[in-house]
């Protein structure tokens, strides 16, 4: 079982491959979630946890489905 920190950090990886993907800035997904660009990378960092409701916002600006991004991680 993952402890809480390396959940986040293997989110984080999945974030950021995604936002490459889709050839975002930090500063341009931050903009799409209402989240600053800092945030974002201390998201993609797996340093911060932020909420089911702010998650659900940046799997929308990601245009994925939340499962997306947790699936594999266990």
């Amino acid at each position: 079982m993952l402890q809480t920190s390396e959940f986040l950090i293997l989110v984080g990886i999945k974030v950021r491959r995604r936002r490459l993907e889709l050839d975002l800035t930090r500063n341009t997904l931050g903009a799409k979630c209402n989240m600053s660009d800092s945030t974002i990378g201390s998201i993609e960092r797996g340093e911060r946890n932020i909420s089911f409701l702010k998650f659900c916002v940046l799997c929308m600006a990601l245009e994925v489905k939340l499962p997306h991004l947790i699936e594999g991680v266990d």
